[in-house]
């Protein structure tokens, strides 16, 4: 029987809390997870272009990171940090979904949240 193991867990309270770390102490590189592509230049002085590769990224008003991730394993895992106009950081992640279904569950909850820090009822 081929068992398979994950190389570690995390919980979506460990996965925010490192994106908020990541904001606070590498701005820069938070900022770059927000746009289509970036411009790098490798340790033997290369430039490269890295696509991002999420989709929504432009949907997501006033997004401050974003954070893919998908192994047959864990499933389609998305991390979004976003003000939600209350000029405070707020973090949704999405665990185990889908390879797609991730994007469609991410914005569901952004949308959710601005509405309830709108103060729009929704399901």
């Amino acid at each position: 029987m081929n068992e398979v193991v994950s190389g570690g867990y995390g919980s979506a309270r460990d996965i925010a809390r490192l994106a908020g770390a990541i904001l606070e102490l590498a701005p820069d590189i938070a900022e770059a997870t927000t746009r289509s592509s970036v411009q790098a230049i490798s340790a033997g002085g290369t430039l490269f272009s890295v696509k991002n590769t999420d989709p929504i990224i432009g949907s997501v008003q006033r997004l401050l990171l974003s954070k893919t991730g998908y192994t047959d394993l864990a499933g389609g895992n998305l991390a979004l940090v976003f003000d939600a106009g209350i000029n405070h950081p707020i973090a949704v992640v999405v665990l185990g979904s889908s390879l797609k279904e991730r994007f469609t569950d991410g914005a569901a909850l952004v949308a959710a949240t601005i509405a309830h820090f709108a103060g729009v009822a929704s399901l």
